[in-house]
């Protein structure tokens, strides 16, 4: 309902649509607050949801204006920090609930979902040399209540955890004085090696049961919009949930060696015995690190067209998006899944080490989802 208002918003040049839905919005915005000021509201189910949907509502809105440059548009680093403002305000209000706050089934459940959206947010936006969230983290990687029935989903669970526990003691190094640093040569060395044998015990980690594999969509593209942009249309799955699962494993692999390399650009030489490690050992391990995060940032824009909902289950496309569909513009999109893909896509953006030609194509898959949104059908009520 929310995409729908807003692309009926951004459909037409007149004012009067666009300014009653920012009028809904600042009002949204107003009732949030006064909630959240409220020591017994601000606990509520409804007001964390609240907090959650405006934030959703943001992303929405920067997806769908990606590319426009108007009066008044936010800086990529202006959006950047309107998440970190959105995902710090949901965690501020799940740590004043707490795990006792429990007084409902839905309740719990509520906890629950934000509290793995906040992780996967906290995870992308957190970069490896800021102190964004110092501080704030509320045991988010603790694997308490991640657990299911599904060995699979726990293995790709615990390989995220690690990677994020990982990660901040990266961070402290990175963080620590020159001279701190220097004396810890050796914990960056098994750093180094934990890192890299985390990575390949996850060899194969789809295999254990079947229906987990990533695939490579095998319909012809001919006819279809991704034709034009084959690198968006590589792969697919048998289920939405295992997507999640596999765009969490994608995620923290590719933060999991930007943090490495971060790592091996230290300075290398142990001040107690002047030993230096070898500069070729590093240019390789730099070099492998870096191919690795390319690889990985291919994966993620390959699964556009899937996230849109242009290709089926079994690999092939819908016939909403053939050239014989005749309505292909007007058929609906998988918003929820789309939705997961953008913070990723808006990581891949920031990074350094992607190429000039991934740069755009994170960008074109960007435009591709705000155009999805666009082709949704509209839900007036």
């Amino acid at each position: 309902m929310a995409v729908s208002r807003m692309t009926l918003a951004d459909r037409y040049s007149g004012k009067d649509v666009r300014l009653q839905t920012g009028r809904e919005y600042g009002h949204a915005l107003v009732l949030a607050n006064q909630a959240i000021r409220d020591t017994q509201a601000g606990i509520q189910d409804e007001t964390v949801v609240a907090v959650w949907l405006l934030g959703l509502y943001e992303m929405v809105s920067v997806v769908l204006t990606h590319g426009r440059i108007r009066v008044g548009s936010m800086t990529l680093e202006e959006e950047w920090q309107s998440h970190l403002s959105h995902v710090r305000g949901a965690m501020n209000l799940l740590r004043l609930r707490g795990m006792s706050q429990f007084t409902t089934a839905r309740g719990e459940k509520v906890f629950r979902i934000l509290k793995a959206a906040i992780q996967m947010r906290l995870f992308i936006l957190n970069s490896v040399t800021s102190k964004d969230f110092d501080g704030l983290e509320i045991d988010v990687y603790q694997d308490e209540h991640e657990f299911l029935p599904s060995q699979t989903a726990n293995r790709a669970t615990a390989y995220f955890h690690r990677v994020a526990r990982l990660l901040e003691k990266i961070k402290h190094i990175l963080a620590a004085k020159s001279k701190q640093r220097a004396e810890s040569m050796a914990s960056t060395d098994n750093l180094l090696g934990y890192g890299e044998t985390l990575d390949n015990e996850m060899q194969g980690w789809s295999k254990d049961e079947p229906g987990w594999d990533m695939m490579l969509v095998h319909g012809s593209k001919a006819g279809t919009v991704w034709a034009l942009y084959p690198s968006h249309a590589e792969y697919h799955f048998y289920s939405f949930w295992v997507f999640l699962y596999w765009l969490r494993f994608l995620t923290a692999r590719f933060k999991l060696y930007e943090g490495l390399t971060e790592l091996i650009k230290l300075p290398n030489e142990d001040p107690a015995t002047g030993r230096r490690a070898s500069s070729s050992l590093r240019a390789q391990r730099m070099s492998k690190y870096q191919n690795i995060i390319r690889t990985t940032a291919s994966e993620i824009i390959g699964l556009t067209a899937y996230a849109l909902g242009d290709v089926t289950p079994t690999g092939t496309f819908t016939l909403s998006v053939s050239a014989r569909n005749p309505s292909r513009g007007f058929q609906e999109i998988n918003v929820v899944a789309a939705m997961q893909l953008v913070i990723p896509l808006k990581m891949l953006q920031r990074s350094e080490y992607l190429t000039v030609t991934q740069k755009g194509a994170v960008d074109l898959a960007i435009s591709h989802i705000g155009d999805g949104f666009r082709r949704q059908p509209l839900v007036l009520i």
